[in-house]
């Protein structure tokens, strides 16, 4: 569906600006947040190439507790930690294990259908316009062909390059003990095709809401059930409602990839009953409209605003007014039908021109921001004040700041060697002092976060 209000003529215009800025915004937005502070500030989660450690508020760190951890969320108990682990499957008996019965069967399906268009069009073509196709992922349908289709299938596959070395990744979500440095994995929740981007749990922690190549999902932490997709065109950021009964979440009805510009709307939907348990309304607020960018990040505050950042389009517009940087706004749907701008137009210079990174300290008074080149900044909502915590620096950002207190917030900080390389130790800020906790950690605990 072609975008309903900006012409041809008005995207082919600024389509040079719009493909710098969202390449801008991606690049800003797809650093993940590999350190995850336990909500009573006592541990934290740290993600490294390697996988899970556990480290404490004086840098004291464990062992690999878990490999191929690649996403975490801790529970407001602080005892569990929900993890998705990342896994290459190079056969269809090892892909089938993981995966919940209805994604096989949607799997087979499609590879069914595919099979089809491979036996009446050239193989080459046909390949790669499923390359180009928000459709099913096409590795797994090929290794469901290659070892489930037959003779006939292999023969129309032979020779194909997407054979060569063929594997799918796939991310598995589970809930984990915590309990004196050491990890007890439950059961499987979930297994999803490619990269779970975000995990975010429920208040009263009966479910967690999930983002990945599908779309938003939630599933039930008891498990028994197969997740439920709310949206297929989600960004990848959501949050819940204060009450824990709805996600909030910025989607888009644009289905054109091709598009340099889709509309985005920020949405509310009622994702569990009043028992708890997961059922998807088919009802949903519609709260405001943005341009749609996949990194989008929602807040939702305990006083019911809403976050969120955006670029501040006001049409008609000239080339030289186009926005160079994002805004934070607040959303209150229950008091309120506007949207309230944030950031003094005075210290918005002040702040990374995206806003896509930014997270919420834990009395939800402030707000820290990662930007371009390991810059970061600390936004106080009441006052409008920026604190810079760094500048920005010669390496790009490795994690997105995180809070470990509402006072205390934790970075990668990047500092100056004699050998003139830019060296990334782990640090904690407060009231304008910073102290680094990570110089005595091991080099296998470093790896892929701090070299």
């Amino acid at each position: 569906m072609k975008c309903p209000i900006l012409s041809r003529r008005l995207r082919a215009r600024f389509g040079a600006y719009m493909l710098v800025s969202t390449l801008f915004l991606v690049l800003a937005g797809c650093v993940t947040q590999r350190i995850v502070w336990s909500p009573d500030g006592k541990q934290a989660a740290v993600l490294t190439d390697e996988g899970l450690y556990l480290c404490d508020a004086d840098g004291t760190i464990s062992g690999l507790l878990l490999p191929d951890v690649v996403t975490v969320a801790w529970f407001k108990d602080s005892r569990r930690l929900a993890v998705d682990r990342s896994q290459s499957c190079t056969n269809w008996h090892g892909l089938a294990a993981v995966l919940n019965p209805q994604s096989q069967e949607n799997i087979r399906r499609a590879a069914t259908e595919l099979l089809a268009k491979l036996q009446k069009g050239n193989r080459d073509q046909v390949l790669e316009a499923e390359h180009r196709s928000e459709e099913k992922p096409l590795f797994a349908r090929l290794l469901y062909l290659r070892d489930e289709g037959g003779d006939a299938a292999l023969k129309l596959l032979e020779g194909a390059k997407e054979l060569k070395d063929l594997k799918v990744d796939v991310s598995t979500l589970a809930v984990a003990q915590v309990s004196n440095g050491v990890l007890d994995v439950g059961p499987i929740l979930t297994a999803e095709i490619g990269a779970i981007v975000e995990i975010r749990i429920s208040p009263n922690s009966a479910a967690l809401a999930y983002t990945a190549e599908d779309g938003l999902s939630v599933v039930a932490v008891g498990g028994g059930e197969p997740p439920r997709l709310v949206a297929g065109m989600a960004a990848d950021y959501p949050d819940w409602s204060p009450d824990g009964n709805s996600l909030v979440y910025i989607t888009t009805t644009t289905t054109n990839s091709t598009d340099d510009i889709k509309l985005g709307v920020l949405t509310r939907r009622r994702v569990l009953n009043e028992r708890g348990q997961v059922e998807i309304q088919s009802a949903k607020d519609d709260l405001a409209g943005l341009l749609f960018n996949e990194q989008a990040r929602v807040r939702c505050l305990r006083d019911g605003r809403i976050l969120f950042a955006s670029e501040e389009w006001r049409l008609p517009v000239t080339t030289n007014d186009l926005p160079q940087r994002q805004q934070l706004f607040a959303l209150d749907p229950e008091r309120q039908s506007t949207l309230t701008p944030l950031v003094p137009r005075g210290t918005q210079e002040m702040l990374p021109p995206s806003l896509s990174s930014f997270e919420v300290s834990p009395d939800e008074k402030r707000v820290a921001v990662g930007g371009d080149k390991s810059s970061v900044a600390v936004f106080t909502l009441a006052s409008g004040n920026v604190e810079l915590v760094q500048d920005a620096t010669g390496t790009d950002l490795k994690s997105i700041p995180c809070w470990r207190s509402a006072t205390e917030l934790c970075y990668i900080a990047i500092q100056s060697s004699n050998t003139n390389q830019p060296k990334a130790e782990v640090a904690l800020w407060e009231n304008g002092k910073t102290r680094v906790i990570s110089r005595t950690w091991p080099a296998q605990a470093r790896k892929g976060l701090l070299e």
